[in-house]
């Protein structure tokens, strides 16, 4: 399988490792807002992963 690749422009590609850490904070608050059934926490942190995925070049997290 090839590896897949991701068109981060030049002006964020310093930054991407601290978005990418923030990326797995959201993953355990999502966890945590499970085992809560907080489906509007959920809610909320997957609308943030959405609006500023795009703007690092992860395209494919705006469109989920």
């Amino acid at each position: 399988m090839m590896a897949k690749t991701y068109n981060v422009p030049d002006e964020s590609k310093t930054r991407v490792p601290g978005y990418l850490e923030r990326r797995y904070q959201d993953l355990s608050e999502i966890e945590r807002y499970r085992r809560l059934n907080n489906l509007t926490g959920i809610g909320a942190v997957a609308h943030k992963i959405k609006g500023n995925g795009a703007a690092f070049g992860f395209n494919e997290l705006s469109v989920l």
